[in-house]
């Protein structure tokens, strides 16, 4: 047995290729690589003759007609679990790994559920192969040109990979299939803008798209804005009342910018022990010095933390500004 070699299939494509146009720009261009690298590596590993052969084999490939796939017995809208029973696997998108058995029923279920599958492949760096998520996708999504643009407009392309399941760069490459005139695809900073509730301009497509305008723009755009420097007194409090995890997540920081932060505004000698939080909710209480300063207002309490913040002045340390209090 000779084992399978990666990507054997490609560089068989890209010799065939080459010396059927003897031209490494064209097929560099086809096979997405640098005319370079196409003539280092694949000149000289074949020939014109066997080329004229290899070229020979599609002429004998036939695809099933609709007719022969419901004589074949796949039902006309056949369901998931009708696909099953004949041996589909209707969850992959690949066909790597399966025998050609199970091939043949998966192409045929797929050409039921979607003829235009059938057609033709684009040639050139931009080919998509019929079994890949990006080409599936484009057919679920809609057709009509004003249902498109309705789609892109009023609807981010995180949401949309993250409805249909897939990578935000693969969404990008998907509506970059619409083929709509540059124009009509939202310009940079559109939600930005629209978060901040400007008023943009419209091309006319759009604006008979949207005669009311556009709707209001509920999605969070962006980063969240985050709390960069609380105030010593209503940190202290924090620390007091939640875990570092939990003070990270309603700030939005990591737990080594919760911890550097305490650092920061000397109050390692404030903080909970860590066995503080092992004990019920209801039986907690703070050492007495801690007491007194979490009895104080926020303005007494940010006087007597920050006497001994490291780059603000002060006394040597907080304890001898708890003592005080």
């Amino acid at each position: 047995m000779i084992a399978w070699v990666k990507d054997v299939l490609r560089h068989i494509g890209g010799t065939h290729h080459l010396y059927r146009y003897e031209n490494e720009w064209k097929t560099a261009l086809w096979m997405g690589n640098s005319p370079k690298m196409i003539f280092t590596h694949y000149r000289g590993l074949g020939s014109q003759a066997m080329s004229k052969e290899f070229y020979r084999i599609p002429t004998k490939l036939r695809l099933p007609t609709k007719e022969e796939l419901l004589a074949a017995g796949v039902p006309l809208g056949a369901t998931d679990s009708e696909l099953k029973k004949l041996g589909a696997r209707v969850d992959r998108h690949t066909t790597f790994g399966m025998k050609r058995a199970a091939f043949e029923k998966a192409r045929r279920a797929f050409l039921v559920a979607h003829p235009e599958g059938s057609n033709p492949e684009r040639k050139g760096c931009s080919r998509d192969a019929m079994w890949t998520k990006r080409r599936t996708l484009l057919t679920e999504l809609p057709k009509a040109t004003t249902e498109r643009i309705h789609l892109i407009w009023t609807n981010k392309v995180e949401d949309l990979a993250r409805t249909h399941g897939v990578a935000r760069s693969t969404m990008g490459l998907v509506l970059q299939d619409f083929r709509l005139p540059p124009h009509l695809y939202p310009p940079k900073g559109y939600w930005q803008r629209r978060a901040a509730g400007e008023n943009i301009p419209l091309p006319d497509e759009v604006q008979k798209v949207f005669p009311d305008g556009l709707p209001p723009c509920s999605a969070k755009v962006g980063r969240q804005i985050r709390l960069k420097r609380p105030a010593v007194a209503m940190f202290f409090r924090l620390l007091w009342e939640m875990k570092s995890e939990e003070i990270a997540r309603k700030l939005g920081w990591s737990k080594s910018s919760v911890e550097r932060h305490i650092r920061r505004l000397g109050l390692r000698d404030f903080r909970p022990d860590p066995l503080y939080w092992l004990q019920p909710a209801e039986t907690r209480q703070p050492p007495e010095r801690i007491k007194r300063l979490l009895a104080l207002n926020s303005e007494q309490l940010e006087i007597e933390l920050t006497k001994g913040t490291p780059g603000q002045g002060g006394c040597q340390g907080c304890e001898a500004g708890a003592e005080r209090a």
